[in-house]
C-alpha cells in the first residue's frame, strides 16, 4: 500500500518545486529521500503535512488562519530537515526566513501617480520607500499586497473591494476598485464601452449562508461583469458565464429575474440569494 501511495502518476510541481502527483499526495525526491506532501484548509484554519518515507520522519502543522492562501509549508519542511540533520549527525539547517511583510512593495514606484475616473474622482498613489501609499481624504493609507497588482485598502470606505491596477506593455496605466475605473496619466485607450442592458440586473450583492461561501458582489465596469470587482465573467453559448474563460469548468448563472433584477446567483449549482444592501 505504501508503494502505491508514494507512486507518482503525473508531473505536478509542488509550490514551485519539482514533484509528481499520485494517490492524493505530492511525491518528491529530495536528496535521495522520498517525500509525501500536501496542504489543506477549512474555513478558519490551514494545514500542511510533510512525510519523509525514506527517513521515517513526518511533520504536521495547523494554524488558525486561512488568509490569502497561506499554508504552514515552511514549518513542516523545516521540521523534517531538522530531524533528518539530527539523525545523520549533520549541522542543523537555518530556520526559514519569515514571509515578506504585506506592506513591502518592492515595485511601489510602478504604481505612483494620479488616476482619474470619468466623473472626476481621483486616486493619488505615492511611494514611501518600499511602501505604497494611497492618499485618501488628505490622509495616507498604507496598502497591503493581496497578490499581483492588487492591494487591500484598510479603510472603512474602501475595504469592500481590492484596489487593482492594469498594465499595458508592462506599464501601469489604469486602476480599478469595484465598479470604479480610473485612468492613469499614460492611458490613451477608449473611454466608452458597450453595455448589455440586461446585465445591469445582475449587478448586486448575493449571499450564501454556508461559511464556506458567504457573500459575493457582482459589479459592472467598462461594460464587463466582474466577481468581487476582480474576476471577469465571460458569456458562454448556453447563457451562462465562465469565470475568466468561457470554457472554465466553474460557471455562473443569474436566475429568478424580478423587475429586471436577478434574485439568485447560481455558482456551479451553489445558490446565492440577492441581499439588498446600499
Amino acid at each position: 500500500m505504501c508503494r502505491l501511495v508514494s507512486k507518482s502518476l503525473i508531473d505536478s510541481p509542488y509550490r514551485g518545486e519539482p514533484a509528481g502527483y499520485g494517490y492524493g499526495l505530492w511525491v518528491s525526491d529530495i536528496g535521495g529521500h522520498t517525500r509525501l506532501r500536501h496542504t489543506g484548509g477549512m474555513v478558519a484554519f490551514s494545514s500542511s503535512i510533510d512525510v519523509d518515507v525514506t527517513g521515517n520522519i513526518g511533520a504536521f502543522a495547523s494554524v488558525n488562519a486561512n488568509l490569502r492562501g497561506y499554508r504552514p509549508v515552511a514549518v513542516t519542511k523545516y521540521a523534517v530537515e531538522l530531524f533528518n540533520a539530527s539523525a545523520d549527525n549533520k549541522p542543523l539547517p537555518e530556520a526559514p526566513a519569515p514571509p515578506p511583510s504585506p506592506i513591502e512593495v518592492k515595485n511601489a514606484a510602478d504604481y505612483v501617480g494620479t488616476y482619474t475616473s470619468l466623473d472626476g474622482k481621483k486616486l493619488e498613489l505615492v511611494a514611501e520607500g518600499t511602501k505604497l501609499v494611497l492618499v485618501y481624504a488628505n490622509r495616507p493609507i498604507v496598502l497591503e499586497r493581496s497578490g499581483g497588482d492588487r492591494f487591500i485598502v484598510k479603510h472603512p470606505d474602501l475595504d469592500t473591494f481590492l484596489l487593482g491596477f492594469v498594465r499595458e506593455n508592462q506599464q501601469v496605466n489604469q486602476a480599478y476598485h469595484g465598479a470604479n475605473w480610473y485612468l492613469g496619466e499614460k492611458y490613451t485607450g477608449p473611454k466608452t464601452f458597450e453595455t448589455k442592458k440586461d446585465w445591469d440586473g445582475f449587478v448586486g450583492h448575493y449571499n450564501n449562508e454556508s461559511p464556506w461561501y458567504g457573500d459575493t458582489r457582482i459589479v459592472m465596469r467598462k461594460g464587463q461583469l466582474f466577481v468581487e470587482g476582480v474576476q471577469p465573467l465571460v458569456p458562454r453559448g448556453d447563457g451562462k458565464f465562465g469565470l475568466g474563460d468561457p470554457e472554465a469548468p466553474d460557471w455562473m448563472n443569474f436566475e429568478s429575474i424580478v423587475d429586471g433584477r436577478a434574485m439568485r446567483l447560481n455558482f456551479s449549482g451553489i445558490i446565492f440569494r440577492r441581499v439588498f444592501t446600499p
